[in-house]
């Protein structure tokens, strides 16, 4: 089997293969890359495993991995956002809001996405 990676990719490298493994329906191979980013400390390590729990229909793992995305960076309003959109897809509408919330408190956050 191929390596999913090498230490001579950046972060960049390894997001832009990772986004591919989702979209080739590999999400287990994309949670791998997903678990280097976070060794690497990049805040889209976070987003990467999210989604690719979710397409594991693993919804409760993707809530956790992001709530602790947003406590490690939470000027990332793209993770407040997921987590929204999770904790939504779970039943959980208030905690949804609040996250909604917190995204719409970032500096740079994109309000037209979030609205």
């Amino acid at each position: 089997m191929a390596r999913l990676f090498t230490a001579k990719d950046t972060v960049h490298d390894l997001m832009d293969r990772a986004q591919e493994l989702l979209d080739e329906e590999e999400p287990g191979k994309a949670l791998k890359i997903g678990q280097e980013l976070e060794r690497r400390c990049f805040s889209g390590a976070f987003e990467i495993q999210a989604l690719a729990l979710v397409a594991m229909d693993r919804l409760k793992e993707a809530i956790e991995t992001l709530k602790r995305g947003v406590s490690l960076a939470p000027q990332a309003w793209v993770l407040w956002q997921q987590l929204g959109n999770c904790q939504s897809d779970a039943g959980l509408y208030a905690s949804a809001l609040h996250a909604y919330d917190a995204a719409l408190q970032v500096e740079g956050a994109d309000p037209v996405q979030l609205a």
